[in-house]
């Protein structure tokens, strides 16, 4: 059995061939005559050409998966913790409702109404720490369900209300992360359930791409607007759903052929600092092909060279890979947290390094290497305490037993001697 620590791998390798695939399907059947920012990206696309790009990308998330199946499998995980997950809901629906409070802070009366799209109240770190522990939440609702299943329901129900409100792509993956939190917790998840969550997935993703194409943004305009055009909604936005699979093909493609990046502007990419810090705001506004259009990050390093690309993919999958391992060896309840945070966090940039720059890939992974070591060192510490305590109590056990089992030791021998009789003074004589 293959360990999870290489699933993301795997699963990301496959996206990328599926992403392929549906770029040579969408760009056969869509009209790209009207002229808008998308149409620049896949008008000149050509499938035979970008080949090399899918293989350097592929043969990098491969090569990080040697030896598959060392390291903790998914039902070592799942045999191991079950019980303690279950134990711990109380804590699983804190963690869901603290993070569908903070997405709920970070947008603020633009949850509800916004003139542009990724308006929000509070941006910056607010909004990108909301964003990036999105998936953590619907996982954590998901643990909630093991043990109560309608309040994880609910609380996955009001999560997807709220991203709705966003216009997330994130939308259309919540049934299965919350299928997986209750996976995860030792529940028996039947077949015909995971396909009725990935047909409800693919149902729900064009709602996210219709709702970003509305003048006005917002839960009560998406609302609104979906309820308006129910019924085309599907016919309009079907194929574009194809074409946002397939879109990772031909952005990196596009990105591949762009003037080329100077080597600074991957040095800033892969700053672990906050922005504020760095000279990202220099790059930002030029790694774009527009507005709403970042660069990829196979692109950034397609456009490098595809051994640049080998390494870097092969450098995110061993990455991964290493966070995954040490965090699973941690088996408590911090330990069990930073692996489930660290599995979601390296789901979402997997998806990220397909259609975001390297600079937002990175902002995750420095998170989750923050992660793994923390619980790293917890756990070494944890352990010598264990075995400093184990040895403290072993060498009073063994002073014990030594004591118990003393021979008596010898006794001063006066102390045997009979006891000499003393005879009384002798009586003064009678008058």
């Amino acid at each position: 059995m293959a360990s999870l620590a290489v699933i993301p791998s795997f699963a990301l390798a496959g996206f990328v061939m599926l992403s392929w695939l549906a770029a040579l399907i969408y760009r056969g059947v869509a009209d790209f005559s009207v002229a808008n920012p998308f149409s620049v990206i896949w008008e000149p696309y050509d499938f035979m050409q970008s080949l090399p790009i899918l293989f350097a990308a592929v043969s990098g998330l491969l090569c990080a998966s040697v030896f598959p199946s060392r390291g903790p499998t998914v039902a070592d995980l799942t045999s191991a913790f079950s019980g303690q997950f279950v134990a711990q809901w109380r804590t699983w629906f804190l963690v869901s409702v603290a993070i569908a409070a903070m997405l709920v802070f970070a947008k603020g009366e633009y949850l509800f109404e916004a003139d542009s799209y990724l308006q929000f109240d509070r941006g910056g770190t607010i909004a990108s720490v909301a964003n990036i522990l999105t998936p953590v939440s619907l996982v954590a609702a998901g643990l909630v369900a093991a043990r109560k299943r309608i309040l994880g329901i609910a609380i996955t129900a009001s999560l997807m209300v709220i991203i709705f409100g966003y216009g997330s792509r994130m939308l259309a993956v919540a049934p299965l992360l919350h299928l997986l939190g209750t996976h995860l917790a030792g529940a028996h998840v039947r077949v015909r359930v995971w396909i009725s969550a990935l047909a409800a997935s693919i149902i729900l993703l064009p709602i996210p791409l219709f709702s970003r194409t509305l003048p006005v943004h917002g839960l009560i305009a998406y609302w609104e607007g979906l309820w308006s055009n129910l019924s085309t909604i599907y016919l309009v936005t079907l194929p574009a759903s194809l074409g946002n699979i397939g879109f990772t093909a031909p952005l990196a493609a596009h990105v591949s052929k762009s003037a080329p990046i100077p080597i600074e502007a991957f040095f800033a990419s892969l700053d672990p600092r906050l922005s504020d810090g760095t000279s990202w705001d220099e790059w930002a506004p030029i790694l774009r092909v527009h507005t709403y259009i970042p660069y990829s990050m196979m692109g950034e390093w397609a456009n490098l060279g595809l051994p640049a690309l080998f390494i870097a993919m092969l450098g995110w999958g061993l990455v991964s890979r290493a966070c995954i391992t040490l965090t699973a060896l941690d088996r408590s309840a911090l330990g069990r947290a930073s692996m489930i945070a660290v599995v979601g966090l390296c789901a979402l940039s997997a998806l990220y390094s397909t259609q975001y720059n390297t600079r937002s890939v990175n902002r995750l992974i420095t998170i989750m290497i923050l992660i793994t070591i923390m619980a790293f060192v917890r756990a070494a510490v944890a352990r010598q305490f264990r075995y400093s305590t184990a040895g403290k109590v072993s060498n009073l056990r063994s002073s014990v037993s030594q004591l118990e089992h003393r021979p008596p030791s010898p006794v001063d021998s006066s102390s045997h001697s009979p006891t000499r009789q003393v005879s009384p003074p002798p009586l003064p004589p009678k008058g």
